[in-house]
């Protein structure tokens, strides 16, 4: 709505559009980040459309129904917040032998303004995710906490739970973190001995035995190949 900017040629001229307003609040989104460096691009964004000045040619047009004001955005303290974010999102243990155990770690984070208090956590589902955390935790503003899950299972088989963390972050209360593993069963085969020697003299016969064991936990299948065109 008509604003007044520079044009081509050395000149100034006033116009309407995104064209001649984004550039303008982009502008200001900087000015804002070098007086709050330390901000969050949600925060800066709520400084920004928190201070605009009232127009009425504008009401039930745009979001905020005003016109930006830069003075007043940077004079905007961030909206007090708490909040937890899981990093990764979801763990994975991956294929694992029988009884073999693998630990992984996660990381709640808080990016907001305010410290975050965790109430409760546990897991759900399989049994063979082990985890555990004492309540209440508190996450402090800008800060992280971690901790390990494990996983161990002798039954063959997808397993699968869910981390249930519940708290009083404004963005996810009850943040669920998805858990899977698969055991595999595996062969493994053992030879004895591992070469056979055969001193023959000529028309002599003789006979060895070799032995093949598999000390895994799953089935083996096997075949034996003789190289061609030899004795």
């Amino acid at each position: 709505v008509s604003t007044y900017s520079t044009v081509p040629g050395n000149k100034y001229a006033s116009y309407s559009g995104t064209s001649m307003a984004t550039p303008h609040v982009a502008g200001a989104y900087a000015l804002v980040q070098s007086l709050h460096s330390e901000w969050t691009c949600k925060e800066i964004k709520e400084s920004l459309m928190n201070s605009t000045d009232p127009e009425s040619s504008l009401k039930e047009k745009c979001v905020t129904g005003g016109r930006l004001n830069v003075f007043q955005a940077l004079q905007a303290e961030p909206a007090k917040e708490r909040l937890i974010v899981a990093k990764p999102e979801k763990l994975d243990f991956g294929k694992l032998a029988k009884s073999r155990t693998r630990t992984m770690e996660i990381t709640f984070s808080n990016s907001g303004s305010e410290d975050t208090t965790i109430s409760k956590a546990g897991i759900t589902g399989s049994t063979a995710f082990q985890f555990s955390m004492q309540t209440p935790q508190k996450i402090k503003a800008g800060m992280q906490i971690s901790t390990s899950i494990t996983f161990t299972s002798a039954e063959e088989g997808k397993s699968e739970a869910e981390l249930i963390i519940e708290s009083d972050a404004k963005n996810t209360p009850k943040l669920a973190v998805p858990l899977s593993a698969e055991v595999t069963a595996t062969p493994a085969l053992v030879v004895n001995p591992e070469t056979l020697h055969f001193d023959l003299k000529e028309n002599e016969t003789k006979t060895q035995t070799l032995t093949l064991s598999n000390k895994g936990d799953g089935e083996l299948n096997y075949e034996i190949h003789f190289p061609s065109n030899q004795d």
